[in-house]
């Protein structure tokens, strides 16, 4: 079973390095902007880019990019080799608490275009209810033409 994270962030990435460290291959996904594309260069080489109460995972996080289980990338078509795809972006709110879902939307258009049958999308992202439900599937099943 192959596994991929998008969002290498404070949610993705000690997901990406638990799920690899049980020995599943794991692709972070991570734009690459001037902002947070520094983070793919450190993890594929083993240094970790955040800190707070997760002592172990710097030490995990290296273990498994030596073992060759844990990598990351910009490039989305790998996703046409994943079963299953976490999607951990940013879900912030304006001013007035009103969740703002460009990061979610714009991400559910890239994997959808490489879902294939039996797939699997979740969502480890903050949103209101009927989030998924009304604006993540339409999108995936738009861009993939999977039901």
């Amino acid at each position: 079973m192959k596994i991929a994270v998008v969002g290498m962030g404070y949610v993705g990435i000690p997901a990406a390095v638990l799920l690899a460290n049980s020995g599943y291959h794991v692709i972070g996904i991570q734009r690459r902007s001037e902002r947070s594309g520094w983070k793919i260069d450190w993890l594929n080489e083993g240094r970790c880019p955040i800190g707070g109460n997760e002592p172990e995972l710097p030490e995990m996080l290296k273990k498994t990019v030596n073992a060759g289980r844990f990598r990351v990338t910009d490039d989305y078509s790998v996703l046409k080799e994943i079963d299953i795809t976490l999607m951990d972006v940013q879900t912030p709110t304006d001013n007035k608490h009103v969740p703002r879902y460009e990061s979610l939307k714009e991400v559910s258009h890239r994997i959808g275009k490489y879902l294939h049958p039996g797939s699997l999308v979740i969502i480890e992202s903050t949103v209101a209810p009927g989030t998924t439900e009304h604006l993540v599937k339409p999108i995936l099943e738009k861009e993939s033409g999977l039901k």
